[in-house]
C-alpha cells in the first residue's frame, strides 16, 4: 500500500495534507514532515489543522505556514492526504474539504480507523502515523530533509510516551535513530516538549492532583481539572497535556482519567491504559493501549457531587459508549451490548447529584 501511495505522491504536483483537532504531537509531526518531504520532491503542499497549535509544538519547522481555516485552502488540489485521523468527524471544520471531489489518501495507525479514503494505509501495528511515513519515504526514495526529520521524530517521541510506552519497539527506536542521523537534535526536541512548562501550568498540576480519586481496588485513578481551576492559575487547556499519565504511573493503576471542563459546559476526556487494557472498552479488552482513547460518539451527561468529585452517565440518545468498570461514570451505565442504561431505582446520593451537559467531544486516540 505504502508503495502505491509514494506512486500517487510522485504523479500529483498538489497536495493539501489534513490532521485532527486538537492536534498533538503525532497529528502535526506527520502533517509537517510530510509536507517537507513532498516540497522537497518540488510539490506544492498546504497543510490545514483547525484549532490553535498548543505552545510546545510551535517549534516546528512550517508550523508558521499551517492553514487554521477551511476557506484559505487553494482548490485544485490533485489529492488530500489525512493523516492520524481515525475519521473525517476528527478533521473539525476542514472535514467539508473532502466533499470537493478529490481523491483522499488516508494513512493512520489507530487500529479503530473509519477507512474512509479512496486509498486506505492502515497500520495498528506502527507506534506512530509519523514512522509511518518515515518508512515510506525511506524505502520508496524520498528525500527526507531536516525539517521533515524534526516533524517526524517528534511524532514518534510523543506517541511512544518518550519511548516509555510499550509500541516504543524496535521499529520506532530504529526510525526515530534514521531521523536523528537526518537532523533530528533529540535535545533540542526534548528541551522544547518537557523543559518549558509554563508556572501557571506547574500549579494547575499542583491544583489537578488534589482531585485524585482511586477506584476499583487501586486500578483506576481520576484527576480533573475545572473552568475555575483553569482561571485561577491562569493556565490553559494546552496545559493540561500528559495530566492523565501522572494518574496512570501510579502504583498499581491500569487506567489514568483526566476529566477536563471546558468554557462551553462540556467535559473533555483523556485516557491512559497499561499493556493489555483498552481503555475504549474497560479491563480484559485485547487491544495494545493507544494515547488518550475516547470514550466513543453520542451524549452524554457528567454529574457533579462536588469540585472535588466528578460523576457520570450516558444518555438514551447517541451511540452506547464503550463500558469502563469504574463507579466514576455514574449508577446507569449502559450494558456490554450496547443497548440503553437499566433503569434504577434513585437512592438519596445520586438525588442530591446536579447534572451538568456536555458533548461526545472526547479525546480519541489520534
Amino acid at each position: 500500500m505504502r508503495t502505491r501511495i509514494a506512486e500517487r505522491l510522485r504523479t500529483g504536483e498538489r497536495f493539501v495534507i489534513l490532521s485532527h483537532v486538537d492536534p498533538d504531537g503525532d497529528a502535526l509531526g506527520t502533517a509537517l514532515g510530510l509536507a517537507w518531504i513532498l516540497r522537497e520532491a518540488g510539490k506544492d503542499t498546504e497543510v490545514g489543522i483547525s484549532g490553535p497549535v498548543p505552545r510546545i509544538y510551535r517549534f516546528l519547522p512550517g508550523v508558521e505556514d499551517l492553514v487554521l481555516e477551511p476557506g484559505n485552502v487553494r482548490r485544485g488540489a490533485d489529492a488530500i492526504v489525512v493523516v492520524d485521523t481515525t475519521s473525517p468527524s476528527r478533521l473539525g471544520a476542514f472535514s467539508g474539504l473532502l466533499d470537493r471531489g478529490v481523491a483522499v489518501i488516508n494513512v493512520d495507525h489507530h487500529a479503530d480507523n473509519a477507512r474512509y479514503g479512496d486509498v486506505d494505509w492502515v497500520d495498528p501495528s506502527a507506534a506512530a502515523a509519523s514512522l509511518m511515513i518515515q518508512e515510506m519515504a525511506s524505502a520508496e526514495g524520498l528525500a527526507i530533509p531536516r525539517e521533515a526529520a524534526t516533524n517526524l521524530y517528534v511524532g514518534i517521541l510523543t506517541d511512544t510516551g518518550r519511548f516509555t510506552f510499550s509500541n516504543a519497539d524496535a521499529r520506532a527506536l530504529g526510525a526515530a535513530a534514521d531521523l536523528a542521523n537526518r537532523g533530528a537534535n533529540p535535545r533540542e526536541v526534548a528541551v522544547h516538549l518537557y523543559e518549558g512548562r509554563s508556572i501557571p501550568g506547574a500549579r494547575l498540576l499542583g491544583r489537578a492532583l488534589e482531585t485524585l480519586d482511586v477506584r476499583e481496588g487501586g486500578r483506576v485513578a481520576c484527576l480533573h481539572v475545572t473552568v475555575d481551576m483553569l482561571r485561577e492559575t491562569g493556565a490553559l487547556p494546552e496545559d493540561t497535556d500528559g495530566f492523565s499519565t501522572w494518574a496512570r504511573t501510579l502504583d498499581g493503576v491500569q487506567v489514568g482519567l483526566f476529566f477536563r471542563e471546558t468554557d462551553e459546559g462540556s467535559v473533555k476526556v483523556s485516557f491512559r491504559s497499561n499493556e493489555g487494557v483498552d481503555a475504549r472498552r474497560g479491563s480484559g479488552g485485547s487491544l495494545l493501549p493507544r494515547d488518550r482513547r475516547g470514550l466513543g460518539e453520542g451524549e452524554f451527561s457528567i454529574e457533579r457531587r462536588s469540585r472535588d468529585r466528578w460523576r457520570g452517565r450516558p444518555i438514551r440518545r447517541g451511540r452506547a459508549s464503550p463500558r469502563l468498570r469504574s463507579p466514576g461514570f455514574g449508577p446507569d451505565r449502559e450494558s456490554e451490548r450496547g443497548g440503553p442504561p437499566r433503569r434504577r431505582g434513585a437512592s438519596p446520593k445520586y438525588r442530591r447529584l446536579r447534572p451538568l451537559a456536555w458533548s461526545p467531544s472526547t479525546s480519541r486516540g489520534d
